[in-house]
């Protein structure tokens, strides 16, 4: 297998852009129910299409810095359990030292 191939066929790839395409028709289907027809560049100024552009840019933006969170957040929490599970061990290790 060439490492194109490799890459193209990559279960992380293949897994991501099976989700994007999951994404991309639920956002079809979005589109269908507010707009009476699908998009065309033609039916906008440059000026709308920049603009709707840099709009659904601030809000990846805001996802993406969300997400961050999240996850810093998810760390913290991950991180006292580890700490807990280390004095857990270490009390578990002092009465099997005291039983003896």
């Amino acid at each position: 297998m060439s490492n194109l191939q490799e890459h193209l066929n990559h279960p992380f790839y293949m897994n991501a852009s099976n989700y994007r395409e999951h994404i991309r028709i639920g956002q079809i289907m979005k589109g269908a129910e507010k707009y009476p027809k699908p998009y065309n560049p033609e039916n906008y100024t440059p000026e709308q299409q920049i603009e709707h552009f840099m709009q659904e840019n601030v809000d990846q933006g805001h996802y993406a810095y969300g997400l961050f969170v999240t996850i810093k957040k998810q760390e913290g929490y991950i991180e006292d359990l580890e700490e807990k599970i280390k004095k857990l061990e270490a009390e578990i290790e002092r009465m099997k030292m005291w039983k003896e």
